[in-house]
């Protein structure tokens, strides 16, 4: 870490879980599953651009490898930023707020944002990795997603990939 903060790309580890796509075409979403095992935590940054009539709920689940073979719905920590982009208070998160195993309804609102924060611990044991779960809204909404892995166990510059 450098005295001006935290720098992702070398004191962390950036996953792109999920690459932008249409939450409703095929059906529902996953992202990859990647894994935590090497980093203490993970902020995951979830962006929503356009949205039609409904939205997903999103849930974020343990999985016992990169299959997944096996899935544990997890509560998780979530930041809101659902005032539209482009608008005063866009970069303002609702704070913390306590979402169950049953997940989040997001919200009807073009281009916002969302932050979930986990710490490896709070997996279960034998559940090393994590993966984003969209229902399908029935209506087209532009999502993506990206993990920022950190406190890694071994403080490398180039760290291995953490989805395989």
């Amino acid at each position: 870490m450098t005295a001006k903060g935290f720098v992702c790309a070398e004191d962390g580890h950036i996953v792109n879980i999920l690459p932008p796509i249409d939450a409703h075409s095929g059906g529902a979403k996953s992202s990859d599953v990647f894994s935590l095992r090497e980093h203490a935590h993970c902020s995951i940054l979830i962006q929503m651009g356009v949205v039609s009539t409904a939205v997903p709920v999103l849930t974020l689940v343990a999985c016992s490898d990169f299959t997944p073979s096996s899935t544990s719905a997890l509560p998780f920590a979530l930041y809101k930023y659902e005032t539209a982009a482009y608008t005063a208070g866009a970069d303002v998160s609702g704070g913390r707020a306590a979402e169950p195993t049953t997940g989040y309804q997001m919200a009807l609102t073009n281009s916002i944002m969302y932050a979930i924060e986990i710490d490896a611990a709070e997996l279960p044991a034998g559940y090393p990795n994590l993966q984003l779960k969209f229902t399908d809204p029935g209506y087209a909404v532009m999502i993506s997603a990206v993990a920022i892995l950190s406190g890694s166990r071994f403080g490398v510059a180039i760290s291995d990939t953490e989805i395989a």
